[in-house]
This record gives C-alpha cells, structure tokens and sequence, in this order.
C-alpha cells in the first residue's frame, strides 16, 4: 500500500466530516455555554514540547496504542525528558516543502480524570490557502474534547502538505477551570525546519501541544513506565509527525 492510500485509509472523506459533526454536536452546558458567550480570547502562543529520543523509535506512530512510549529502548526509562520545541536548534531540512502524516493521538495524561479543570479542546490545523488569489487556509477541525462525560475524538491520521520552510500551523481553543470559572483562550503556532526564533522545529517524532500557556517552555521530565503520571499541570495533546516520501 502506498503511503498516500495508507493515509486515506485512516481519514476518508466521510470521517474526516464526522468528526468535524461530532465536535459541533457536543454539548455546551453549564460553565462551557458561559464561556463559549464570552468575547474571543487574543490568540497566545501555543506551547508545544518534543518528546526526546522519539525520533528514533523505529516503530510507526500510528500503529501505537497510545500513552507516552513506555520503553523508549531495550531499558525502560527511570523518566522521559521532554524539550521546549522552539529551543531545538534546527527541525529536519528534508521535510521543508513536501508532506507529513500528522497524527492526533490523545491526551496526556492518558486518563482524561487526571487533566482535571479542562473542559473543553479543540485542535485545529490550518493548511495552505487552496487558492492562490484568496490566501485564506483551509481549516480542518482534526480532534476535540468534552466534559464531561469525558468525550474525545478517536486518534486519527492525515496529509499535510508544509510550506517552503517546512511551515506547520495549528491552533488548538481550549475552556479551563481558573478559579471555578470556565476561562475560554486561543493558541496559534507555525513549525518550521529552519533556524527561526520562538517557532518550534519540525521533524519526525512526538510532539505534546500544552492546553495551557507556558506549559512547555522549559525542559522537564516526565514520568517514565514504572512511575505515576503527573497530574493536570501538564494536560496536553499528544500528536506525531513522520515524512512521507514523495512519489
């Protein structure tokens, strides 16, 4: 099977429009219909950490029953470090101008109960405007999240075509808890494969797409198999990219 059916198989037409039709359906009840009547939010930087090492898996990420990977070599891992995405030096050069199986896995931590105070994520990821004269992108609503009673979308993959640069750009809208009080906020990033300063660096492996500002703007470690997932101050989704090579 090509890459190209492989990655229509797990995203035809008809999905990709269910899911966009489960997302609109959910319900905003109680604290998500307030926040949802409340002016939009400025768009924030979206932060975004790299799962280090994930580069190296040799396994396809799509194929992985998701958690984060809990034997990242033959030994398994006392932690699991995770590096801010925009301090990586440079994404892979390769990538820039073709195209990448995007996969949206899930929520870290796994359990949604241990991501407590979000009630709501959508993610987002913008393509390349489809007609040159209108430079509007194409928005496709590829994953959301409910609560309760704890309704996500299923992990799905797709194409994605990237820019010269190797230009990646996904927003994620997000309602959380602060003080008993359902906050909306917007988050915006563009990857790239290039040098440039404050955008995270594209290559293949595990990103985590934090669904609170500056969740992932310093270096950390998570906790490895044997150990206890952290709690709601890491709540993000996890998603992956590996090239796909050109035809």
């Amino acid at each position: 099977m090509s890459p190209q059916n492989e990655v229509r198989q797990h995203l035809s037409r008809r999905h990709f429009l269910a899911l966009g039709a489960v997302g609109a359906a959910l319900p905003l009840a109680g604290g998500l219909a307030q926040a949802a009547q409340a002016p939009a939010a400025a768009v924030e930087p979206l932060s975004v950490g790299f799962l280090e090492g994930s580069d190296q898996l040799s396994l396809h990420y799509d194929h992985m029953k998701w958690s984060i990977p809990k034997k990242m070599s033959a030994a398994e891992p006392e932690s699991l470090p995770v590096l801010p995405a925009v301090g990586l030096p440079l994404g892979d050069q390769q990538l820039a101008g073709g195209d990448i199986k995007l996969t949206v896995h899930g929520l870290y931590p796994a359990d949604p109960a241990n991501c407590k105070g979000v009630d709501a994520i959508d993610l987002d990821v913008l393509f390349p405007a489809p007609d040159p004269a209108r430079p509007v992108p194409a928005r496709f609503m590829a994953w959301s999240y409910r609560r309760p009673p704890f309704v996500a979308s299923p992990p799905v993959s797709f194409r994605v075509p990237l820019g010269l640069d190797g230009r990646l750009d996904i927003a994620m809208r997000t309602v959380c808890q602060a003080g008993g009080v359902p906050v909306q906020r917007r988050f915006q990033t563009s990857f790239t494969v290039d040098w440039h300063q404050g955008r995270p660096k594209l290559q293949r492996g595990i990103y985590v797409l934090g669904v609170r500002p500056g969740i992932w703007d310093t270096a950390m470690d998570l906790p490895g198999a044997k150990q206890r997932a952290r709690a709601s101050d890491l709540c993000s989704v996890v998603v992956s990219v590996e090239p796909i090579a050109a035809e």
